[in-house]
């Protein structure tokens, strides 16, 4: 679990609350439970995607970050947490809704 961990193939959070559980609970192997639950972190392109839809749904919060409202990009940012299921990354969701925000 901890080498899935820091290879990168999971999220801490999901590691902690979902694989760790069943490890314990079932004695499964950590690859099997990431691969049975879906449970790997959504790649880069996936994020965006997601991020794009983020955008388009919340146009209030798209100009409430124009205005300079800090709690529309951790709203936007929890959005995308939400679509991605918990498997983005904050880091590069962060990132990227900046990124497109900022165009």
């Amino acid at each position: 679990l901890v080498e899935l961990v820091a290879a990168d193939e999971v999220t801490t959070k999901n590691a902690e609350e979902i694989v760790l559980r069943e490890m314990l609970d079932e004695g499964k192997d950590p690859d099997t439970i990431v691969e049975e639950e879906g449970l790997g972190k959504a790649a880069d392109d996936e994020i965006g995607g997601f991020v794009q839809e983020a955008i388009d749904e919340n146009p209030d919060a798209v100009e409430d970050y124009h205005n300079g409202e800090g709690g529309a990009l951790n709203f936007l940012v929890g959005q995308v947490m939400q679509k991605s299921k918990g498997s983005a990354d904050p880091g590069t969701v962060n990132q990227l809704l900046r990124e497109r925000l900022d165009e």
